[in-house]
């Protein structure tokens, strides 16, 4: 009977339906990202767009298993494309494990960065866990949002990560505005939503 909590990866994305599917009344949050948010994540520097690009060749045999993408060969895809392929296939694998799953939820990762407290407040009441104002201020003052996600040691406030963002939304507009069209066919096609259902905070 306790709480347990996942924080999945990239591949157990690709099987969320199945996993929801062995755990009946399994409830769950899915933290995503825009298009245009996860571009900017992924493809910020060499090394970002390098796993990009190792991630979509490990994850190939999955994509092609969705029927929209299924043609897409990511062997000849620029790394924004790729990213885009990843991204196409994650939001479809959500929403599909939304749909199938009563007790899922989603939330826009822009809106945890934004309204933390909100976000946690609707996070805690969701799983039912019963915590303090006191309790939540701790927990948005530790270094969840203060500290850089992949290297504790390194200070990434919100101020800095809205100063990044728009540094790399100028610097790599190009390239998303070009992603953007190349995936617009297929988003359109697979009817792919820039925000997913089930939203936690509505």
């Amino acid at each position: 009977d306790q709480k347990v909590i996942i924080k999945a990866n990239v591949p157990v994305n690709f099987i969320l339906s199945q996993v929801f599917s062995c755990l009946p009344g399994a409830s769950g949050v899915i933290l995503y990202a825009s298009f245009g948010g996860y571009l900017l994540s992924v493809l910020k520097t060499p090394r970002h767009r390098q796993w990009v690009m190792n991630i979509c060749a490990e994850m190939a045999p999955a994509i092609r298993n969705i029927a929209g993408l299924s043609g897409i060969v990511y062997e000849e895809l620029e790394a924004e494309q790729a990213a885009s392929l990843l991204w196409m296939a994650q939001m479809h694998q959500y929403r599909q494990a939304i749909e199938n799953a009563p007790a899922l939820r989603s939330l826009n990762c822009e809106s945890l960065f934004e309204a933390p407290k909100k976000a946690l407040e609707a996070v805690a009441g969701f799983f039912a866990i019963d915590f303090s104002g006191d309790e939540l201020d701790g927990i948005i003052n530790s270094g969840m949002l203060s500290e850089y996600a992949k290297d504790p040691t390194q200070k990434f406030d919100e101020a800095n990560r809205l100063r990044e963002r728009t540094l790399l939304a100028a610097q790599l507009k190009p390239e998303i505005d070009s992603a953007r069209g190349w995936a617009e066919p297929f988003i359109q096609s697979m009817d792919i939503p820039d925000e997913l259902p089930g939203s936690l905070l509505f």
